[in-house]
């Protein structure tokens, strides 16, 4: 572990106690000041306990004199369970009519034995206890919890609560604050460049004719979430729709601050409109850039949205399901936005196995970081789904092996992200 100290000369720090555990590296200087950091390690066989050190400097007294300052240090060795906790707790914004809204807490082993029992309480500021929490699972290296708020009951303003997470662990109990913004009640409003594809979420992407979209705002919808149950997709969830250019888009889910639709594929241009309604009341209107094609691809559990020929994720043999993809062996790449085919598939309608809705523009798959270049036996959109393009392609033999083998496509010329793939 380490901690910067900064001083007025150079060279001045040392060590004047704690060799060889505590040490000092200077790292940078800007301007009249040196920064210095104070590095204190233990090795497998330090003893257990608190070490003690001391670091010297050198300061100027009000530009009077110099004078010597002796830094205490203490370092605490211990094997016990040790837990890293989230820098910051959740904060909320709600509308006094809106659902309560949920944001899951990760909390993670740092070392030492398995994380035992997470236990979690929360206090609020006020009479009215807006806020919740609760554990959702543990594992050995991993306690995920679920913190939740209310507006129920409140007037706009700021409120301050607090959750306290107790375990086994020698750094427990934390505490992490959570606030709740309480905003007016009004019409529903989409973000300012709110709207991705789902894929990326990366919003200085154009969209493109068919992408599936994640746009995302307040007040959306004053309900519980609620997901499409039927295709084709309607364009109306909770008394909610999202309007492309004045014309209701298919939607797959719509929440309080999100709602995930499907571009029409009737669009053109350089921009579309986007506008929520909800129970009637029409909300702002967000321009978006578009462009005929825009490939993505997701990256579930960190890896490309990329399978073997048996349906397992060509990933590291180490997740579960999963194993590399083999040079030579099939592979198929799932994407969003890839643009137009033939035959046309209407927005919000699955697409048809027989004929099959295939790109004709030119698409290709590249490898590594020289671009090895596959076969590709088939693009187009993936038979059933709604809006999923795939790509068939034979992993190259020329293709670099590894666990984070960087792959992407173009189509058409406009290439997508790069997301890695294990291949052996």
């Amino acid at each position: 572990m380490s901690q910067d100290i900064c001083t007025a000369f150079p060279g001045e720090p040392q060590v004047t106690s704690g060799a060889p555990w505590l040490t000092l590296r200077q790292f940078l200087q800007r301007g009249c000041n040196f920064h210095n950091l104070v590095i204190a390690t233990a090795s497998a066989d330090s003893p257990e306990g608190v070490l003690a050190g001391e670091v010297s400097i050198k300061v100027n007294n009000a530009g009077c004199c110099v004078i010597p300052t002796k830094i205490p240090v203490f370092f605490n060795v211990t094997r016990a369970l040790l837990l890293n906790f989230p820098a910051q707790g959740p904060s909320f914004q709600l509308a006094p009519k809106g659902p309560r809204l949920s944001q899951p807490v990760s909390i993670t082993r740092r070392r030492g034995p398995a994380i035992g029992e997470v236990r979690v309480t929360t206090a609020v500021e006020g009479p009215v206890n807006w806020l919740a929490a609760e554990v959702t699972s543990v594992t050995p290296d991993e306690a995920r919890l679920a913190v939740s708020a209310t507006a129920a009951g409140l007037t706009p303003a700021f409120y301050r609560g607090s959750v306290t997470i107790q375990s086994d662990a020698v750094n427990a109990p934390a505490t992490l604050p959570v606030e709740l913004e309480v905003v007016a009640g009004s019409g529903p409003v989409l973000t300012y460049r709110g709207a991705a594809d789902n894929s990326t979420f990366d919003a200085s992407v154009p969209l493109a004719p068919g992408s599936v979209v994640a746009a995302f705002g307040q007040q959306l919808l004053n309900d519980a979430p609620v997901t499409a149950g039927a295709n084709p997709l309607p364009t109306e969830l909770g008394r909610t729709r999202l309007l492309v250019n004045g014309t209701p888009a298919p939607l797959y889910y719509a929440s309080y601050n999100q709602v995930n639709f499907q571009v029409p594929l009737s669009v053109s241009g350089s921009e579309i409109l986007l506008q929520p309604v909800r129970d009637g009341v029409a909300g702002n209107t967000i321009a978006v850039a578009l462009r005929p094609r825009s490939p993505a691809i997701p990256s579930p559990r960190g890896y490309g949205a990329v399978t073997n020929s048996d349906g397992t994720q060509a990933a590291p043999a180490s997740i579960p399901g999963a194993h590399p993809a083999a040079r030579g062996s099939a592979i198929v790449i799932y994407a969003t936005s890839a643009g137009a085919t033939s035959p046309l598939v209407p927005a919000g309608t699955p697409s048809p196995a027989e004929p099959l809705a295939r790109i004709l523009v030119p698409v290709k798959v590249f490898f590594g970081s020289a671009g090895s270049t596959g076969e590709v036996f088939f693009a187009g959109l993936s038979p059933g789904s709604v809006g999923l393009y795939q790509v068939n392609v034979w992993v190259p033999e020329s293709a670099p092996t590894g666990d984070r083998v960087s792959i992407w496509m173009s189509v058409d010329g406009v290439e997508s992200n790069r997301v890695p793939v294990a291949v052996k």
